[in-house]
């Protein structure tokens, strides 16, 4: 099969799932958005990244719930005020690199202070302008920073020097949701999990779009995990706060477009309530809903909401889907084609199929 050309791939829509899997299933997919905590530790399995988190805090179990607690008393305390009056590289100890991407790198840190680990984002400057990109970032940082919420990855703070822009962010131990996905029995999670992660992505959304922002990039690449297993939503690079409720850029993933993106029509928060649909269907099938072998045959079907539930798995033939009433209901709840008729988040967490799972917790 070709790939999409080079040109394509930096468009600022990443079209790319449906292609890149079928080279040796091998993420390649590119976009302009900023490097994330999720696409640094891309690849990286949890125990490495425990055993950076315990190289940091000298394999001291103690030392690590003290930094913990330390790093919650930072999120309560400050609400996002800067710790200190100017940060430097200085401030940081044991700096580990957890990834590299086009406009920097991500490092595992601690603070010197405090002791709290922390994941330092670097940028370099010259990237940033070479790509235009630097109007994106203070976006970014502006919508991250008024984040404050147990599903939403938290941004500390921020500061630079003479070729670096620096950005501190609360460390998510459990990894990427892609990766714990990709290495799930059969690729895919049982409902009692699928129902309690939609659960966390529908309460962190619920709570962006109190802020009039709507994060439009909502895929398994920007979903972190806390040690506790919580779902925590990040990468804010194409986020938009639109106090008017409505935007026009084009902008996401292809797999995870909503029809009216797809259509090039103006688009609201009901844009990330579609995508939550089609991560809880991934959740379970193990694949978005909508994916084909082409570009345009993924558009065709989601612009005609061409929604179908196997009864195998798409990449497990031989494994039966099994998919109980409730899960599909609510996937169809959430699947709508008029925006208006989707399932409000506030209602997600009385949905009976949510409710059943989340209320016993899940193995």
């Amino acid at each position: 099969m070709k790939l999409p050309n080079q040109k394509l791939r930096l468009t600022q829509m990443d079209m790319g799932r449906s292609y890149y899997r079928q080279v040796q299933r091998i993420r390649m997919r590119r976009s302009i958005g900023l490097l994330s905590i999720g696409s640094a530790t891309r690849g990286i399995a949890p125990a490495a990244l425990a055993a950076m988190r315990g190289a940091l805090l000298g394999n001291n179990e103690r030392a690590e719930r003290g930094a913990a607690a330390s790093t919650m008393a930072l999120i309560n305390a400050f609400a996002g005020k800067p710790l200190i009056a100017n940060w430097k590289m200085e401030c940081f100890a044991n700096a580990k690199r957890l990834g590299k991407g086009k406009f920097g790198t991500v490092y595992l840190s601690k603070e010197r202070r405090t002791g709290i680990i922390l994941a330092l984002k670097r940028l370099t400057k010259a990237q940033l302008v070479k790509y235009k990109v630097e109007k994106q970032l203070r976006r970014e940082v502006e919508i991250h920073a008024r984040m404050s919420h147990p599903n939403v990855l938290r941004m500390f703070d921020h500061f630079f020097d003479a070729d670096y822009i620096y950005i501190m962010l609360e460390f998510a131990p459990g990894g990427e949701m892609y990766d714990k996905l990709e290495h799930a029995k059969n690729q895919r999670f049982s409902e009692a999990k699928a129902a309690c992660y939609t659960r966390d992505v529908a309460a962190g959304l619920d709570y962006i779009h109190s802020l009039d922002v709507i994060h439009r990039d909502l895929k398994p690449e920007n979903l972190l995990l806390t040690r506790d297993d919580t779902v925590q939503i990040a990468d804010f690079g194409w986020s938009v706060h639109t106090p008017s409720g409505r935007s026009k850029t084009l902008c996401g993933t292809l797999d995870y477009l909503a029809p009216e993106m797809a259509l090039k029509q103006p688009h609201d928060k009901n844009l990330d309530t579609w995508t939550l649909g089609i991560l809880c269907y991934e959740f379970i099938h193990g694949q978005p809903p909508f994916e084909e072998e082409t570009q345009k045959e993924t558009m065709k079907r989601i612009k005609n909401v061409d929604l179908k539930f196997p009864k195998y798995l798409p990449r497990h033939t031989s494994v039966e889907v099994k998919l109980t009433d409730g899960a599909r209901e609510l996937i169809n709840l959430f699947l709508k084609r008029d925006p208006a008729d989707r399932l409000p988040l506030s209602e997600v967490p009385r949905n009976p199929w949510i409710h059943e799972h989340c209320s016993l917790g899940y193995e």
